[in-house]
């Protein structure tokens, strides 16, 4: 193309095919496309090569560790709690003579050890654990267990407690990175397909449910409780009702005796004071 000086040209956009996006234009030659952007230089082809992040998808299996282990620890320590029975639940009159500091540290002291040995957690724990050690039946990638990608426990001391082995992590992804996230996210009908992390999600509902059903939810938009204790709490406040009834029927019963008593009581005296008055009457004639 020959340029002459003073006359003006007019330009077009740059313009580039990508996969099923064809025809894709910018006037300033620069293209962003699924997150990746192109600079446009000179007509032609190209090849691109994507990697993956690996530093990001171990740091995001650390942060799953790190959950799970602080939630393990969180749920010991309440089944292992010991029970202060020196500390009683207040009553409204002893909360009257305490101040809002000393009622708080109080009843934390009055809960503790309310789980101690509770079977809900001690199942949950076990569910843990057993997801966490298990083999993956039915996936297609290299690895089946944590233990394939560098993640095991180490003393039974620890409780269950995961520790990364971070190279032989890193192997494992640069080895099959879609094979990792198919041991933690695959999901499945069947139980053992199921992936560690979409296993460890089903457990922790199904213990929400339980909990749930049994002691009700402070996030429910209904105003009755339907949970096990809720039912129960309602129950024994009926029964409570029914007792105050039967004993305020009880008070009026001897309100009405003793009345009847009095009565009787004050006629006899009347009679009595009477026939004294005769008897005085009679001697003196």
């Amino acid at each position: 193309m020959n340029v002459s000086e003073g006359v003006s040209y007019n330009g077009q956009n740059a313009s580039i095919d990508f996969g099923d996006a064809a025809g894709l234009e910018s006037a300033n030659n620069t293209i962003t496309v699924n997150g990746l952007t192109f600079n446009l230089k000179a007509e032609g082809s190209s090849s691109i090569q994507v990697t993956r992040d690996i530093d990001s998808i171990v740091n995001s299996i650390k942060e799953f560790v790190n959950s799970y282990n602080e939630t393990l620890n969180t749920l010991y320590s309440k089944v292992k709690e010991e029970r202060d029975r020196d500390y009683r639940p207040l009553t409204d009159a002893q909360k009257k003579d305490m101040s809002e500091d000393e009622i708080s540290k109080w009843e934390a002291k009055a809960r503790s050890g309310l789980l101690r040995n509770d079977t809900l957690l001690q199942t949950t724990i076990t569910s843990f654990r057993g997801a966490m050690s298990r083999v993956i039946e039915g996936i297609d990638g290299e690895f089946d267990s944590l233990s394939e990608i560098g993640i095991t426990t180490h003393s039974y001391t620890d409780n269950g407690k995961l520790y990364i082995d971070e190279t032989a992590l890193r192997d494992a992804l640069a080895k099959d990175v879609d094979g990792v996230k198919e041991l933690f996210t695959n999901t499945s009908s069947t139980d053992d397909d199921k992936g560690i992390a979409y296993k460890i999600y089903e457990i922790t509902s199904n213990g929400i449910k339980y909990i749930a059903d049994k002691a009700g939810s402070t996030s429910s938009f209904s105003t009755v409780d339907n949970s096990y204790i809720g039912k129960r709490l309602t129950e024994m406040k009926q029964e409570i009702e029914d007792w105050e009834d039967k004993l305020d029927d009880i008070e009026e019963r001897y309100y009405k005796q003793f009345t009847a008593m009095e009565t009787a009581i004050n006629q006899m005296n009347t009679q009595s004071a009477w026939l004294s008055a005769q008897f005085s009457t009679s001697s003196s004639s």
